[in-house]
């Protein structure tokens, strides 16, 4: 206590070392009270002038940071001042002294199927370090944060971004240290840049740093620091190219992932144009007076079959099932409601009941056509026999307010000639070449 305490002066307010500065201010109006000679008589005057000589001392911050490094040597007749050396904050990475250091989080997301979940990599960096790291993160997540539904996409796109434009800040502890460091560079004698930290800390959120902050400033003014104005870099300004390498990384796999599905969806469309090509001209050489010959499909189809479109394995997704109660076969499409493009056909025999399964959120409509007879392909009728359409698009969206997904199973029972008193809502005619455009 009395290496802490050198001339007594705590010990005066009676108040530990330790002692906040609205603890002191507490004991000194106390003993004030009880020492002044209007109160208690001339014997306790030397006792107030004691207490009033501690507290102008110890409510001065600059004033009690040279009195607690106060150090007594015996052969000296008069005490020097010198400052307890504190040690500024350093990097968590690299180790070196960073005047302005960050206390920051920046985000990695990994993903498998349907599991995905986001973990921080944080700590106190310097800029450099800070940059370093956020690139880390981001390629991490770009690698690994992409393959799960739903969440992978939207979670890692989310991540990366905020990892380019600096990761998640504490700004009351960025305040806190960068006062620290002013302290610490002025123990240091290093009053230049203790005064250029000092400056931005006047803009802190905590009202105990703006005016200690202003103290010290205004005590560095005096000793002529003030007249070179010093003032500091920002290290953590955001450049163009680490945000331009962030958001390239965000968004690279969902474009890779989008051009994908167009290159395969014109695959497909030319290909169907290039495989009806034959039949179309042997319909334009044949003589007008006579029915054109168009050949049949020469493969069994089985009920269920996928004919056109996409397939999709996912056990997640909303289902269609399709009863036909008619006594000729029947051909399903599932049309995206907006655009109209075909996402998927399927084969449904006469009496016999099938489902399409794995449909993502969206809307759609269902359209139907009956035959007896595939054409060459085997993906329409050779004899289209009637078309219908669903009168009403179904904007299927899966329910993630549980513990599970919930989502949709739409049911239709079709038929060439609906029975009476069919309670169902009647489909809508189409012609069957509005039923068979891609």
């Amino acid at each position: 206590m009395k290496d802490m305490d050198p001339q007594g002066l705590y010990e005066a307010l009676g108040v530990q070392p330790s002692a906040t500065a609205k603890e002191i201010k507490s004991a000194f109006w106390r003993l004030a009270q009880q020492t002044h000679q209007d109160m208690s008589g001339a014997k306790s005057a030397s006792k107030f002038h004691e207490v009033s000589k501690a507290y102008d001392v110890l409510n001065d911050f600059v004033r009690r940071a040279e009195y607690d490094g106060l150090q007594y040597q015996k052969a000296v007749p008069e005490p020097e001042l010198q400052y307890e050396v504190i040690n500024p904050i350093s990097c968590s990475r690299c180790g070196s002294v960073t005047p302005q250091p960050r206390y920051v989080a920046f985000s990695r997301v990994y993903s498998f199927l349907f599991w995905t979940t986001c973990s921080p990599s944080e700590g106190i960096f310097c800029a450099s370090c800070a940059r370093r790291e956020g690139l880390k993160s981001s390629f991490i997540t770009m690698l690994a944060g992409w393959w799960a539904a739903p969440w992978g996409i939207p979670y890692s796109v989310v991540s990366i971004v905020r990892n380019g434009f600096g990761g998640k800040r504490d700004r009351k502890l960025d305040e806190e240290m960068l006062w620290h460091n002013a302290v610490a560079f002025l123990t240091r004698g290093n009053f230049l840049l203790s005064y250029a930290l000092a400056v931005p800390s006047k803009r802190a959120r905590d009202k105990g740093i703006v005016e200690c902050a202003a103290i010290l400033i205004e005590r560095l003014e005096e000793k002529g620091i003030g007249r070179y104005r010093p003032h500091l870099k920002d290290p953590w300004r955001l450049s163009v190219g680490t945000v331009s390498t962030h958001l390239f990384m965000a968004f690279s796999v969902p474009g890779i992932i989008v051009a994908f599905f167009v290159a395969d969806s014109m695959s497909r469309r030319a290909s169907f144009e290039s495989y009806s090509l034959p039949q179309t001209a042997l319909l334009e050489r044949a003589p007008s007076v006579v029915t054109p010959y168009v050949p049949n499909c020469t493969i069994p189809v089985q009920n269920g079959k996928i004919l056109g479109g996409r397939l999709w394995t996912s056990e997640v997704g909303h289902e269609l099932e399709i009863y036909n109660g008619s006594k000729v076969d029947a051909i399903i499409k599932l049309r995206d409601a907006v655009s109209g493009v075909l996402v998927s056909a399927f084969f449904v025999a006469r009496g016999q009941t099938a489902q399409l399964s794995g449909i993502p959120d969206g809307q759609y409509k269902v359209q139907y056509a009956f035959g007896t007879q595939l054409a060459l392909g085997c993906q329409g009728f050779a004899d289209t026999i009637g078309a219908g359409e669903m009168p009403s698009a179904k904007f299927l969206v899966t329910d993630i307010s549980g513990t599970q997904p919930a989502t949709t199973k739409l049911v239709y029972r079709i038929a060439k000639t609906p029975a009476t008193g069919d309670r169902e809502i009647s489909p809508l005619t189409i012609s069957p070449e509005e039923f068979s455009r891609p």
